[in-house]
């Protein structure tokens, strides 16, 4: 079997499928992309990419292996499928690559309703914005897999990992109520100008290019956040103004802890009369500073992720201190934080 294709197409597909190519998953096929009936399916468990692809043929190659013979051919490619390999052949370059097993992925897809037809809806302008500003506040504590996901429930996006509450209210209101895992913001994100939705049962979230057909599907966590924290939200409470050069400490201090992303970097800030202290400490030191602060309240000192909290000072200059809560009101974002008020004077290291 044999046909010749236009390379520049099918090189845009593939770049739509590269999350799901560096995704390792549990399934045989990871890392393969798939054509059959003019489609090409690349994923694993928890990440798929589907869309149209110029094949007449079915068959399955290494994803990556592709890409890279594709990257030095010319402006069309003749593939030649047999034997268990397919040949490639485009000017200058020629290639040959083992072929794998079709059947079993088209299996896990059936398996996995992704064979359904998908009603798509669209896609709230402020969806990614909602989710980019509420990971922060997702636990890294996989024993309670449903905190380490944001909930999205109809209007608004959710999360919190019991010591922080993070809550976005959209634009629109999706209609839907489903837990997507924090590691697939950033691929849901970079989804090349995505702006329908669907939902496969409690199984998939499914976001799509319309232009292309190209679709990213992310695997639905089973489970819900705890009740009733929303509540927390509507508490009144005490204004602190926050003091001039708060964000600069606070970048300072961030800048000094280490971390491997920016979720997983904190700082310390501590409040007792007429004084703020940001403080980042790592094991081979600690680095702090002070700033003078209008308050008259009781010592308190809580936890921040530098880069959330720099965000936030760009639109706020006070915060909300409600009984054991901190909280800050960004347009329809809000964030709240708990707070550990000190009985004893905050200590000072030498």
């Amino acid at each position: 079997m044999k046909q010749t294709v236009k390379v520049s197409d099918l090189r845009v597909k593939l770049a739509f499928a590269q999350s799901a190519l560096d995704d390792k998953g549990l399934m045989d096929f990871t890392g393969n992309v798939v054509f059959h009936d003019k489609k090409l399916f690349t994923g694993n468990d928890k990440l798929i990419v589907i869309g149209p692809a110029p094949f007449d043929f079915d068959f399955s190659v290494n994803g990556k292996d592709l890409i890279t013979v594709l990257e030095g051919a010319g402006e069309s490619a003749d593939f030649h499928l047999k034997d268990g390999n397919v040949k490639i052949k485009s000017g200058k370059v020629k290639a040959k690559l083992a072929t794998a097993d079709v059947e079993a992925p088209l299996s896990w897809m059936k398996e996995s309703g992704l064979d359904k037809e998908i009603h798509w809806n669209e896609l709230p302008e402020d969806f990614i914005t909602a989710l980019d500003w509420c990971k922060f506040s997702t636990s890294k504590d996989v024993s309670i897999k449903a905190q380490t996901c944001l909930k999205v429930l109809n209007d608004r996006v959710l999360s919190t990992d019991g010591f922080r509450i993070s809550r976005f209210i959209m634009e629109e209101d999706m209609e839907i109520t489903a837990l997507i895992p924090k590691e697939a913001v950033p691929i849901i994100a970079s989804f090349p100008d995505a702006t329908e939705f669907g939902v496969i049962g409690e199984s998939w979230f499914c976001i799509r290019n319309p232009k292309t057909d190209m679709m990213c599907g992310v695997r639905l966590v089973i489970g819900d956040l705890p009740e009733g924290i929303e509540t927390f939200f509507d508490k009144e409470g005490g204004e602190i103004k926050l003091p001039q050069g708060l964000k600069e400490l606070i970048k300072r201090a961030g800048k000094f802890v280490e971390g491997i992303s920016d979720e997983s970097k904190v700082i310390d800030i501590l409040i007792k009369k007429g004084e703020i202290k940001c403080k980042g400490i790592k094991d081979t030191g600690y680095f702090e500073q002070k700033n003078d602060l209008v308050y008259d309240g009781p010592d308190m000192g809580f936890l921040v992720i530098p880069t959330l909290f720099e965000q936030i000072l760009d639109k706020v200059q006070s915060i909300i201190l409600c009984e054991n809560f901190l909280s800050f009101r960004v347009g329809p974002f809000s964030h709240l934080m708990v707070v550990n008020k000190m009985t004893e004077k905050v200590e000072e290291e030498e």
